[in-house]
Order: structure tokens, then sequence, then C-alpha cells
């Protein structure tokens, strides 16, 4: 679009029109009187000779001055108050403090979680081109800053130009002290996990968890045990397994300190007995004993696999791996 349609230029043809009808007010168009122009005329009968024309001549010749004074008083009007010109000003001051003098503020939303300290740490506007300095920190017991800046991840530190609205969302994880956590899925098996701590971050390194799908189409259940040792930080306290028949993801969260709660999504296709599903959650405690020493001798990286095809309640097919 054409810069003259915009605000600034907006209140600049606006300006210009004022200030055109300000100058055209001030110099009004002259006119002579219509009893000069009158007279004149009866002059240039009087210059025929005649003598009635010369008494004419003569008349006016001696009252000249006084006629047009008396003619001009009474052609002359009553001036009037201007008010198309004060409209005129008040509409150009308006428009020039609305494109010009006021600028536009944009809106800064903030939304900040628990564990995380810094500025600005409340919602507010901005006048349109106002730069906003900002700072993130994790509190004590707080891990994993994520700062993210309309929705895209940036650094815990920064600047803005309000030039639109904005928005900042700063979180945190819970840390989770290190040590071994016990417990149970809901449907009872057993839940054991070994926390570490690596630079900062918790992370899983041995789990081992027990599963129960449900009765697939052909009858059949699915008991499962996975065990493994994650040589790799478990990011936002998220962990999956994968190959060509079986896929588990889980999530842990934090309830409160020493704990741990969590869910878990299990698929499983047998190519033979049919494709098991199964979903659910599970609680665990820090407790004082050690890991058991199934799962402690795992390589890095390595996943056990154990667990039974069930059908009526009698075992079908046993699976190690």
């Amino acid at each position: 679009m054409s810069t003259w349609l915009r605000p600034r230029g907006i209140s600049i043809i606006v300006l210009i029109a004022f200030l055109a009808m300000v100058f055209s007010a001030a110099s009004p168009v002259h006119t002579e009187p219509v009893a000069k122009t009158k007279k004149q005329e009866e002059k240039k009968i009087a210059a025929s000779g005649t003598e009635e024309t010369s008494d004419i001549y003569e008349f006016y010749s001696r009252d000249e001055t006084h006629v047009i004074e008396d003619e001009g008083k009474r052609s002359e009007k009553k001036k009037k108050f201007p008010w198309l010109l004060v409209a005129g000003g008040v509409v150009a001051v308006v428009v020039l403090y609305l494109t010009v003098f006021k600028k536009e503020k944009y809106e800064l939303r903030m939304n900040l979680g628990e564990g995380v300290t810094g500025s600005p740490a409340e919602t507010r506007r901005y006048k349109k081109g106002t730069i906003v300095n900002f700072n993130y920190s994790l509190q004590a017991g707080y891990e994993q800053l994520s700062v993210k800046l309309d929705g895209a991840d940036f650094d815990s530190s920064g600047m803005i130009i309000m030039d639109c609205h904005h928005s900042i969302s700063v979180t945190a994880m819970k840390s989770i002290p290190p040590g071994t956590y016990s417990g149970a899925t809901n449907q009872g098996y057993p839940v054991e996990l070994r926390v570490s701590n690596a630079s900062g971050v918790s992370a899983v390194t041995y789990y081992r968890i027990t599963m129960d799908s449900g009765v697939n189409d052909y009858g059949y259940s699915l008991n499962l045990t996975l065990s493994g040792n994650s040589h790799e930080l478990i990011t936002g306290y998220t962990f999956s397994f994968s190959d060509t028949s079986l896929d588990l993801t889980g999530t842990f969260t934090t309830t409160g300190i020493p704990g741990v709660a969590g869910n878990w999504d299990l698929h499983y296709d047998s190519f033979i007995y049919g494709v098991f599903t199964g979903k659910g959650t599970f609680d665990a405690a820090q407790t004082a004993a050690r890991s058991t020493g199934n799962f402690l001798k795992l390589r890095a990286g390595e996943v056990k696999i154990t667990g039974v095809i069930l059908k009526d309640g009698k075992v079908i097919k046993r699976i190690s791996r």
C-alpha cells in the first residue's frame, strides 16, 4: 500500500488541506462596488455632448467622492464567524494526535511456571517500538529450564522489540533426587527405577516395569516386563522403546520429594496372536534398598523383554529376548 495511505501520510494530507482553507479564507476576492460601475457608464453617456448629459456629468463630477463612499458603505457586508475553519482545525488536531503523537500499544503476555524466576513476570502493554529485556533462571530444586518466545525455543535472556503482540512462556522440571524408586502399576505389577544425576539433570538410568495388555480380538492377552539401561538422558522425564514389533512409551512426573509417578503406553504385534495394546499409570517412591541385580547387569542402551501370552488364564507362549 502507498505510504500516503498510512496514518502518518493521512495526517499530512489533512494538515495541508487545513492550511489551504486558512489561506483561502485570509485572502477573499475583492470586487468593485456596483455604484462605481454604474457611475462610469453614465459618465460615458455624458461624454456624448448633449446639454442634458452635461448636467448629469457635472452633478456626478461634483459629488463623485461622496457618491462612491455612500455606495461603498451600503455594499459592505457584515463579517461571519469562521465556523468551518474552526471545525477543520479541530479535525486536523485530532487526526494528528491519533496518527502521529499517540503511539499504538502492544501486549507482552507472560506465562511463568513453577520453579522459575526472572523478569518481566507479568503481562503488560508497551508502546510500539519499545525494547523489552528479559532474563530468567531456575529456582533451587528445579532443572531443565525452557523459555519459549511466541512458541519457539529461545535463550534464557534476550530482548524483544514490541512491533506486535508477543508471548513468553517459561517452565522447568522439578529435580528427582538420585536413588532407587520402587512402586507398582495400576494393575499391581512391580515398577523399579534407578535415578542418577548428570550435569544437573535427573535421568532414569535403569528401569523395569511390568504391564498387562487388554484382551485382543482373538481372546489373547499379554503380560510383559521391560528392563533397560538408558544410556541417554531422558529429557523431560520421558522415555521410549521401539523395535519391529514392540513400542513402549512412558512419562515420569514428580509427586513431591522423594517420589515419582507416570504413565505407560504399550503396543505389541505378535504377528501370530494378533495385536496387543494397553495403557496405565504407575507410582514409585525412593527406597533405601539398591536396585535388583538383574537389570543392573545390562549394558548401556540394552533392553531385555520377558513375558507370556495368555488365553483363558493359560500360558500359550513365552517371550524372551
